[in-house]
């Protein structure tokens, strides 16, 4: 019977949905260890409690190797400990690209702030370099 299984009306009791369908009966469903993990993650991220966050999201994981959030949610608790590197890979894995863009923009601004010396140093080498040979061959002409 099609009519008495389709849902009419639901509702939140507390960590339980109440469904009614078109004859009165209801239904409830309580939240899984599963569901609760990502409930519970994404409560800690939005409260700012950000380590609680990383170990409900490495849970959820457990239950979901697959889990789209939770590799979301890893890549965000990389990146807020500045781990950009181990940020990108979260989101390569599951494609997610403006997350991605972003580490990576702070991974080469990191990696050039720690290696601006150096970057100069082998331009101006190779600068006076090319310089050098440039000269050197005019006056063998």
């Amino acid at each position: 019977n099609s009519a008495a299984s389709a849902a009419s009306a639901l509702t939140w009791w507390g960590d339980t949905l109440v469904v009614a369908d078109k004859s009165g009966f209801l239904t409830a469903f309580t939240v899984t260890d599963y569901g609760s993990c990502i409930n519970r993650a994404v409560e800690a991220d939005y409260a700012g409690q950000y380590e609680e966050s990383d170990r409900y999201w490495n849970l959820a994981l457990d239950y979901d190797a697959n889990l789209y959030a939770a590799y979301i949610g890893k890549g965000k608790s990389e990146y807020r400990r500045e781990n950009y590197v181990q940020a990108m890979k979260y989101y390569r894995a599951v494609g997610e690209t403006e997350y991605y863009s972003k580490a990576k923009a702070k991974f080469r601004q990191e990696w050039l702030e720690q290696n601006a010396l150096a970057v100069g140093v082998v331009a101006v080498i190779l600068l006076g370099t090319l310089i050098y040979f440039w000269f050197f061959r005019k006056k063998q002409r």
